[in-house]
């Protein structure tokens, strides 16, 4: 699907519609000119087992001196893995029911580190008001030096209006950070930023958000995690803030499509908080070094796989609602998005509905070009440790903290659908 940094910056419905239509009629003209499956088709695979080794927070992995996987002191063989508007929308557009698929081997999947750190400590994660320089945030959070005194006049009276209003999970009211959020998601304006905030923090409480990671079926929702989404936390970028890989083209549209729509949302929901609750713990063990750093987290979007399955108009619809839960509910935690090996029509897409772009979500999308630009965008902006090799890094298959994803089991379909 088209993700939602792209989505949220469309002017209008008819904006949108228009540009689906072209979707569609390239998708067509693509799906004419690739080959068939039958003539010399040839899929990566992983090995059977997972032969690196796993510890608490880390993942080793080594390589030749000559490569820039080589350990230094910036960029060390070790990646710590703990080390969404503004994720992405869930990207559905996953193979059709009758492609090939890769021969994956799921056994060494680490459901326990999707998100970086354990899932018990994402799970006892606690949030309270984090007192830090406000002047050091608002430099590593807003690029303009011209604009950080204007911030901070504005993050002070915004801290005031919201003086009395309750807290949820990771959104505190008199949290800088929190509040800084809030105010670039609604471009300074400090009056938009309290309705923002106040319009979160009611529909925290009438869905029961805040007791999402303590309280909700976590066994279903991380067996399902296996499926849906196809995301990681791999490592840092080399300003030293997490990084999350998604393979779109590894969720199976079709099936994903016959669960509860209503499970679905609760399912985002609870991958935005496990995402919150990761940039929480990685924001205390940077300010114990005194950095500000883990604001925000740059996304590796990789399309390899993707075909006609996601052109379904009520996929299309249910993505954009899934969509909406982040860009309304999770603002500001997107620092950059990099898609990598995109269909050959996607550069000229996104070229077309550009203009109708917020300029700010439109700065924060790399469309590097496939091969050797790819793998110099993505180094440019990430430690190699972090980038998966066949994008270019050296973050090795055997070592397989992103899902694997494939066709969601009938009978995990059915338990979507019981309250």
């Amino acid at each position: 699907m088209v993700p939602a940094a792209l989505q949220d910056g469309l002017q209008s419905e008819a904006v949108v519609w228009a540009c689906l239509a072209v979707i569609f009629l390239l998708l067509a003209i693509w799906a004419l000119r690739r080959p068939h499956p039958s003539t010399n088709a040839k899929w990566p695979s992983m090995r059977d087992e997972v032969t690196k080794t796993i510890s608490t927070d880390t993942v080793s992995t080594s390589t030749g001196s000559d490569s820039p996987c080589s350990s230094s002191s910036d960029q060390a063989s070790v990646v710590t893995c703990w080390a969404l508007k503004d994720f992405f929308a869930p990207c559905m557009g996953g193979v059709s029911s009758d492609a090939p698929r890769p021969a994956v081997s799921t056994r060494g999947w680490n459901v326990e580190y999707k998100f970086g750190y354990s899932r018990s400590k994402l799970y006892s994660t606690t949030f309270t008001p984090v007192k830090e320089d406000m002047g050091r945030l608002i430099q590593v959070a807003i690029p303009d030096p011209a604009k950080h005194e204007e911030v901070s006049s504005k993050l002070c009276r915004l801290r005031q209006l919201a003086e009395g209003l309750p807290g949820s999970g990771w959104v505190q009211p008199q949290d800088v950070r929190v509040l800084l959020r809030f105010l670039m998601a609604r471009q300074l304006n400090v009056e938009k930023a309290l309705e923002m905030l106040q319009n979160v923090l009611t529909w925290r409480q009438q869905n029961g958000v805040s007791n999402t990671l303590p309280m909700w079926d976590k066994a279903l929702h991380e067996r399902f995690d296996r499926y849906f989404k196809c995301i990681a936390f791999t490592g840092n970028d080399l300003d030293g803030d997490p990084v999350i890989v998604e393979r779109c083209g590894k969720v199976h549209a079709a099936s994903l499509g016959k669960c509860s729509e209503e499970f679905l949302k609760r399912h985002v929901t609870y991958t935005a908080e496990c995402v919150l609750a990761s940039m929480e713990r990685n924001r205390q063990e940077h300010l114990k070094n005194g950095s500000p750093r883990g604001f925000q987290f740059t996304v590796i979007i990789d399309l390899e796989g993707i075909d006609m399955s996601f052109a379904d108009r009520r996929l299309i619809a249910l993505s954009k609602a899934l969509g909406r839960i982040e860009a309304d509910n999770y603002p500001e935690v997107l620092k950059r998005v990099i898609v990598c090996r995109a269909p050959w029509f996607f550069p000229a897409f996104f070229q077309m509905i550009r203009p109708f772009m917020d300029p700010g979500t439109v700065a924060k999308i790399l469309v590097p070009k496939a091969g050797r630009d790819t793998r110099e965008t993505l180094l440019r902006h990430v430690h190699a440790n972090a980038v998966p090799e066949e994008l270019g890094g050296c973050l090795q298959n055997d070592v397989q903290l992103i899902p694997p994803g494939g066709v969601v089991p009938q009978e995990l379909i059915d338990r979507t659908f019981h309250k």
